[in-house]
């Protein structure tokens, strides 16, 4: 993963697109670019995640792992969303994996920071409290979906979510 301290606009994740320009100027100076690799972990299951993500390009699928070493994916996250978002549930771990399955860049925040900016903002709660019903949303309908449809099916909801 590299690092840059420089900000690239236009802002291409969601979330920080929708914020005022106050608001974005506050986390703006805590926010570094990194470039995310396939394959490359954010955060495991039940460790601590020091950092959240607001992937521009980047594609990271959460996971949860089973005692016999499979795994399902519970949700994605891309541009639309936050990576590590039980932080501001105030849990710094979750049984998920967080892993990227498409590389590209990505703005990427200690936690800490995030979680005082939060505390701070009443317009930074509720961008990431309703970001985070709807990732609630995406996971219930993922566990609907793989327990009904054929793979056929899920793969095709898969490919739609990667166009929005």
């Amino acid at each position: 993963m590299s690092v840059s301290k420089q900000l690239h606009l236009p802002i291409k994740n969601q979330i920080l697109a929708a914020m005022t320009r106050a608001q974005y100027q506050r986390l703006a100076p805590n926010l570094e670019q990194v470039e995310l690799e396939v394959k490359q972990v954010l955060y495991k299951a039940n460790q601590p995640i020091t950092h959240v993500y607001f992937p521009h390009q980047s594609i990271v699928s959460l996971v949860c792992t089973h005692k016999d070493g499979s795994t399902v994916e519970a949700g994605i996250v891309g541009n639309d969303g936050i990576v590590g978002v039980s932080v501001i549930l105030g849990s710094n771990t979750t049984n998920t994996t967080a892993f990227v399955q498409i590389s590209g860049s990505s703005l990427m925040m200690k936690t800490e920071l995030l979680i005082a900016e939060f505390n701070r903002s009443r317009e930074l709660q509720g961008l990431l409290l309703r970001y985070t019903h709807g990732l609630f949303t995406q996971v219930t309908q993922t566990l609907a979906c793989n327990s009904i449809h054929t793979i056929e099916r899920r793969t095709a909801c898969a490919l739609v979510a990667l166009h929005r």
